[in-house]
């Protein structure tokens, strides 16, 4: 969610007027602020019980290098080289605990979470200069999964859920040539952003949320609960296609009906 903080320099530099870059500082300043609010308390506590200086968390480490190694496939979601899930009888975070303990091996010693954290981003990065070509690929693989119509899941599946809720599985179902909700929104949002691209600064909010959005997930990956926070706002774009479709489809039929009344006057 940080990089959304990219929105407010961006619809004030958009908006324009003389005092643009006031306006961009200002609210930006302010902006900046109020994240640094909840963040703080947990940037300042990570020094306290961990000796290490951690910003809120050290996971998104593993997290890219699933998503970018020369291993990754762009659905699978587990730590290559890893071990099992259950050990000694008790649930084990499988990624964070074998990205540590890999790391570890690297290191030949016991290592920070901050060390952890930059070892698995320098892996993932150094797979991805190495062959292009294939970077290139997965993320384009990752993008049409990010937009396609069913749920990708990782460690629960939302259709599952489904087949023993009546609620659940009215809203969200799929078939083999279709997915429910997802199948329709996308198509309907895409609409929406077709028409709200005329518009000069009325969109750019959501348009830059889900682009900011949809580009930080894909570096990443993908799946179902990373692409949630996408849907309220989908579905704003998707409810003012529809309304906009309509009006262009009626004022086509209304166009058309005086250009031929017109013709027979004539």
């Amino acid at each position: 969610m940080l990089p959304l903080v990219l929105i407010v320099s961006l619809y004030h530099l958009l908006k324009g007027g003389h005092d643009k870059y006031k306006r961009i500082l200002r609210f930006g300043i302010i902006y900046i602020v109020g994240l640094l609010i909840p963040i703080l308390p947990v940037t300042v506590r990570n020094p306290a019980v961990a000796d290490d200086a951690v910003l809120i968390s050290a996971q998104g480490r593993a997290n890219f290098y699933i998503g970018n190694s020369r291993y990754a496939d762009s659905l699978t979601v587990v730590m290559p080289l890893a071990g099992a899930v259950f050990e000694g009888g008790e649930f084990d975070d499988n990624i964070h605990s074998q990205s540590v303990s890999l790391a570890k091996k690297a290191y030949g010693r016991d290592v920070r979470e901050s060390e952890v954290s930059s070892y698995w981003y320098r892996q993932a990065l150094s797979d991805m200069v190495a062959d292009p070509a294939r970077t290139a690929l997965l993320l384009a693989k990752k993008a049409l999964y990010f937009w396609h119509g069913q749920e990708i899941f990782n460690n629960k599946s939302l259709y599952y859920a489904g087949e023993y809720s009546a609620l659940m599985g009215l809203a969200i179902w799929k078939t083999d040539f279709f997915n429910f909700p997802s199948g329709l929104l996308f198509p309907l949002m895409f609409i929406g952003v077709v028409f709200a691209l005329r518009q000069k600064t009325k969109f750019v909010v959501p348009l830059a949320y889900i682009g900011i959005y949809s580009i930080v997930v894909i570096m990443f990956f993908v799946c179902a609960r990373f692409r949630q926070p996408i849907v309220p706002v989908a579905i704003i774009l998707a409810s003012y296609g529809i309304i906009e479709l309509y009006q262009t489809i009626r004022k086509r039929k209304r166009d058309g009906y005086c250009r031929c009344v017109y013709s027979s006057f004539r």
